[in-house]
């Protein structure tokens, strides 16, 4: 019980008592519904002191219950306030911890962010000599694509050159061959024009004196050769026309 209330309580009592005084002073003793109403005032008023004392001690009770309450709070509260400064000292540690690791965590990011630009740059530059090197193929391609239509080309060329260097020597053969014959031709039209010159001599020889007679058989020999000689050429050079023709 508030300690207001008890020394309310006092008052009223003291209050009591003296009305009580002031009653018994005024009203005469002999009087038996005044002595019985005086009696009941005597009852409520012991029953009242009793309720006092009652309420005094259910206020002490509860004064003292009070007062282990709060004394049960405050070992709570401390308690409590012991187990939050632990749990703050162990968050501040953590959080401690905790921008460390962030740092940590931080520096390595940096240090991967650094090493990403170097592989970006290795990456460029190797994007780049990739580039180099693919045009550089695509030219030598070019330039082989050219190489190979101009070997083609010249291929080609060679075929017909050999062709033409086959078909020379074709002739050339046919020619040798020809020569020869007309070699063998001419030895043989010599020797009958020989035997022809020979057998006019004889003929003549009682006409014309011996130096004409050397001289005409020269001549008739020389002519014999010229007409053979130019019938040798005529003969080639039809050959080569019909080669060309044919080529």
């Amino acid at each position: 019980m508030d300690r207001k209330v008890a020394e309310s309580l006092k008052e009223k009592d003291l209050f009591v008592h003296i009305g009580d005084a002031e009653l018994r002073a005024a009203f005469p003793a002999e009087n038996p519904t005044i002595t019985a109403l005086y009696d009941e005032i005597t009852k409520k008023q012991r029953h009242l002191a009793k309720l006092k004392i009652l309420s005094e001690k259910i206020a002490e009770r509860e004064q003292q219950a009070d007062v282990h309450a709060l004394i049960a709070d405050r070992e709570r509260l401390k308690t409590h306030l012991q187990t939050l400064q632990s749990d703050n000292e162990e968050m501040k540690s953590l959080l401690k911890r905790k921008e460390l690791d962030l740092e940590k965590a931080k520096k390595e990011v940096e240090l991967k962010r650094k090493r990403n630009e170097e592989h970006l740059d290795m990456l460029k530059a190797l994007e780049g000599v990739v580039e180099k090197r693919e045009k550089e193929r695509n030219e030598i391609k070019e330039k082989k694509m050219t190489f190979e239509a101009t070997r083609a080309a010249l291929e080609d060329v060679l075929a017909e050159k050999e062709a033409v260097a086959e078909d020379v020597q074709n002739c050339l053969v046919r020619d040798g061959k020809t020569i020869q014959e007309l070699e063998t031709y001419f030895k043989k039209l010599t020797k009958r024009v020989f035997d022809k010159q020979t057998e006019f001599d004889k003929m003549r020889v009682g006409r014309l004196p011996p130096n004409n007679n050397s001289v005409n058989k020269t001549s008739l020999v020389d002519r014999a050769k010229s007409d053979n000689a130019t019938h040798v050429v005529s003969y080639s050079r039809n050959a080569r026309m019909s080669k060309n023709s044919s080529a």
